[in-house]
């Protein structure tokens, strides 16, 4: 496996990613070859934790990055509002 070179500017980028759409993404950026994909979970003090998807980027064409995007967003709020003492 080669490893990508991940510069502090590449990780400013990611955490405003999550800040502003709620998921982090990066394809070919840690590991050539794998897209990652995840969403912060939180409980009420703010963020403890991520769920995550890693899988080989040829495989993640841009509909299956989309789904996947809204199913990690939509698993990462259940959980959250399990955390927070919400238990609908």
């Amino acid at each position: 496996m080669r490893i990508a070179p991940c510069r502090i500017g590449h990780r400013k980028r990611i955490l405003k990613e999550v800040e502003v759409e709620g998921i982090a993404f990066e394809e070919d950026q840690t590991d050539l070859g794998v897209t990652c994909i995840a969403a912060p979970i939180f409980d009420n003090d703010g963020v403890v934790a991520a769920i995550s998807l890693s899988a080989p980027s040829v495989r993640m064409k841009k509909t299956v990055q989309t789904r996947w995007k809204q199913l990690l967003r939509e698993g990462a709020a259940a959980i959250s509002l399990r955390l927070q003492g919400n238990t609908r």
